[in-house]
Order: C-alpha cells, then structure tokens, then sequence
C-alpha cells in the first residue's frame, strides 16, 4: 500500500506500506546480557516480530513512459536498468516499503531436543512490492529493525536497524498464489532481544478438520503500527479479533490467485503484513489461561466500496471504500511448506552434516 495514495477501489488490500528513509543506528561495540524472559503471551509475541524495509527504484507511470522518448523509455527497460553500474542504480530516485517480519525456529531433531533452525518469515509482497499488481519493483537493498540486547549497564533492549544482502536473500513458494518470502535468520539471541515461533505450535489441517479450531475462535497478532514504530526500541502493536472463516475451497488471495486462505474479524492495516496471528484453542473453556497456536500470517484485509461491493485490488482508486475489520491470513502449513522446500532443506542437511554435534539455537520459544 502506498502512503501517498487516499481511495480504494476495492477487496484485498497488501499491507505493506511505502515511507521515508531512516537512519541506520551504528553497531554497538558493548558487552551484551540477554534478559530473562518470563513474560505474558502478548509481551512474548512482540518479541517475535522485527520490521522490514525494502528500498526500491521509482519506476515511471505507464503515461510517463508513453511521454517519453524511445531512447529514455530503453533506459528504464528491464534492459536498459541492467546495464547500469552500481553506483549509477543507487543514485536513481527511490521509494521505500515498510512490513512486518516474524521469526519462526523450524525443529530439527537432529540437532538436538526442541532445538532448530531460525528463518525469518514474511509476505512476498512486502520484500518485492508491486508484485500482487503484476509489477514488481527494481529493489534496490533491505534493511531490518530489530531490538537489541541491553547493555550492563543499561539492561532494556535498543533499536538497531540493519543491512541485509540484496543478492538471493529470499525464497519464495513454488505456487504462485501464496504471498511468502523467508530467509534464513542468522543473528545470535545472546546480542539481539526475539523470540522464535517454533514448528511444533503451527495450526495444522488436521486440527481445522477435526474442529479444534473453528471459526469464532479469539485471535491475537502483532506487527508494525506506521504511526509509532517505536525511537529508542522496538515498538509493535497488539491487536485481537476472532476467526470469521476457514474455507476449505479456494479464494482469490493479495497474489490475485485462486490460492488457501483463512479470514479473520480483526482490524488490520498498512504495515501489518507479514504479522504472526495465534488464535486460542482452549474456546474459552480454561477460566484460568489461554492456549495459542500460530494461526498464520497477515496478508491482506477486505475493503468494501460505498455500494457495498467487494472487488480484489490493492491500490487506493477511484471510488470510496473502508476497512471491514476483516483480514486475511496464509495459513501456517504454507509457511511450514516453504521452510520445507529443497534450498532449505538442502542448507539444513549441509549444516548437519558439518555440525553433527550443534545446536543452532538455543533461545526459549514462544509458550
């Protein structure tokens, strides 16, 4: 979703948001202490998330390029961008995306009990935006915010914003209709403050069909809130809802595919794409506690026009539209496929094979 856009025409909106540039904070040379972690569920979800920046190329209108002449419309062909030097790329006008990105720990026997690899999880359309429109844009480098650890003598976490590798850094599914992207996620818990979402608390389609979890049941995400990203830490917002629907067909998703979707009654906005959502299946028997599960992961939410309406878009156009309060979200098993795809695989086996006796990670996840 771009910021400078105000009117939607329609149905499935990406969340992910365009914003001004932010200074990176210079690394810090400090001995670092991790912190206990005893803490309430929606405090031990916050620390999931990070958020992402993605720098891309202002690509010209289909009227700016018409106006142009054929000699400037080559140089903005996939061509005639090709062609330029690095530094030459870099110094072209630029727009940056903001998401939400969450840390999931796949479990891996291998390497020891409840122990894993961390991979860091998010939708496509959030790493190569404008591809839910057919689009998608030149990007020219990534950057993450994520919380680090305190120091001595000051033990509350602190923002640090970094880097990443633009070159095959994210992999996405091979269905073309489920809006993912994952890398793997290679900082150390004892510097920086998150907590993974392990495999083994992913809502399955076994549960969905054997009613374990329905629709009605409560939900709970967190992500980016564009508003207040947080100044000295990470600042992610809390919000809750219920399941509206678990559709076993298939419905159209952000990607504009038939594809497997969940809907949920929870108000979600841009920036919120990629967020964690866990839903509750203890359904309000336990008075005392509550059991989550990762539901899935924010990718969209329904806009109905002034007529009432619903049509698949995900730019501001045209006519009036709203909010319905109702998200969409790519079910868990389709994370879990594509953390199950050969190149991740094939990466994990190869770390095995090096460090038979290693444990990758050793970080409490989430309860």
């Amino acid at each position: 979703m771009r910021s400078r856009s105000i009117i939607l025409s329609a149905l499935t909106l990406s969340l992910c948001t365009p914003f001004g540039a932010l200074g990176q904070a210079p690394p810090s040379a400090n001995p670092q202490t991790p912190i206990p972690a005893k803490l309430p569920f929606s405090a031990q979800i916050k620390k999931t998330v990070v958020f992402i920046r993605t720098n891309c190329v202002h690509m010209p209108s289909e009227q700016e390029l018409v106006a142009m002449s054929s000699e400037d419309r080559a140089r903005w062909s996939d061509e005639g961008i090709a062609k330029l030097k690095p530094e030459e790329f870099a110094r072209l006008r630029q727009e940056s995306y903001f998401g939400t990105g969450f840390i999931v720990n796949f479990l891996d026997e291998r390497v020891g009990k409840d122990m894993g690899f961390n991979y860091l999880v998010t939708n496509r359309h959030v790493v190569q935006p404008g591809i839910e429109n057919g689009r998608p844009c030149k990007v020219v480098n990534y950057s993450i915010s994520v919380n680090h650890v305190g120091t001595t003598a000051n033990p509350t976490p602190y923002l640090q914003s970094l880097a990443v590798s633009q070159e095959g850094v994210w992999i996405f599914p091979d269905d073309g209709s489920v809006d993912l992207a994952a890398t793997q996620f290679a900082l150390s818990n004892s510097e920086f403050d998150f907590i993974p979402v392990p495999t083994n608390v992913f809502v399955t389609q076994e549960m969905i069909q054997k009613n374990e979890v329905v629709e009605g049941d409560p939900v709970i995400f967190t992500g980016l809130f564009i508003q207040y990203t947080g100044i000295t830490s990470l600042e992610p917002v809390v919000r809750s809802g219920a399941i509206a629907m678990l559709p076993e067909g298939l419905i159209q998703t952000t990607l504009h595919m038939l594809g497997h979707v969940y809907l949920a009654e929870a108000h979600a906005f841009g920036g919120n794409s990629g967020s964690p959502m866990f839903v509750d299946v203890t359904k309000f028997k336990n008075g005392i506690g509550y059991d989550y599960k990762f539901l899935g992961v924010v990718t969209g939410e329904i806009l109905e026009t002034e007529d009432l309406t619903l049509n698949v878009a995900t730019t501001y156009k045209g006519t009036v539209s709203a909010n319905s309060n109702v998200s969409v979200i790519v079910p868990a098993f389709e994370v879990k496929n594509l953390l199950m795809s050969p190149i991740f695989q094939h990466n994990r086996d190869a770390y095995v094979a090096l460090h038979p006796a290693a444990q990758p990670t050793s970080q409490p996840p989430i309860k």
